[in-house]
């Protein structure tokens, strides 16, 4: 009896160890300082030589994928073989002179202005801000509308009806 007893208690000692991480997964990364050797994930150009906000997507424990614009960041985020273990997404956070700031925020927490007369340098585009208020005062201005990531679709994009 008193050999199962301690039986039990290693199995569930290994149990949880062998369950557990080291919190790899649930720390959520800082972005990365994107340099010239990083390439949009979706069309292939250097992303620092682009205009625009630019995107980065943090998955598994070291892998990024980068983007030249948002619109990019959707394409890829939208598509239903993605990596499911997404750990963070960051884009470029738009400044007072409505040119990208350098500074990035949490793209599951932005909010995105589009519309038709938001284009970027390859077609439409999503503009990022961490405020709502600058968010609706830019979407006012350009004519635009307003969606947080969980309601951005490939139509909004204009690759599907």
């Amino acid at each position: 009896m008193e050999m199962n007893k301690k039986l039990n208690i290693l199995i569930l000692i290994f149990l949880l160890i062998g369950c557990s991480n080291s919190g790899d997964y649930k720390t959520r990364p800082a972005p990365i300082n994107l340099d010239k050797s990083y390439t949009c994930a979706i069309c292939g150009m250097t992303v620092i030589d682009q205009t625009g906000p630019k995107a980065q997507i943090l998955y598994d424990k070291d892998k990024t994928a980068a983007f030249c614009s948002t619109s990019d960041m959707f394409i890829w985020y939208l598509q239903p073989d993605r990596p499911i273990n997404i750990r963070a997404i960051y884009v470029e956070e738009i400044d007072n002179n409505e040119k990208p700031s350098g500074k990035w925020i949490d793209g599951e927490s932005a909010y995105y202005v589009y519309g038709k007369d938001i284009a970027g340098y390859m077609g439409n585009t999503f503009i990022p801000f961490k405020d709502a208020s600058k968010a609706k005062d830019f979407a006012s201005k350009h004519n635009g509308l307003i969606a947080r990531i969980d309601k951005v679709n490939l139509g909004m994009i204009g690759l599907k009806d």
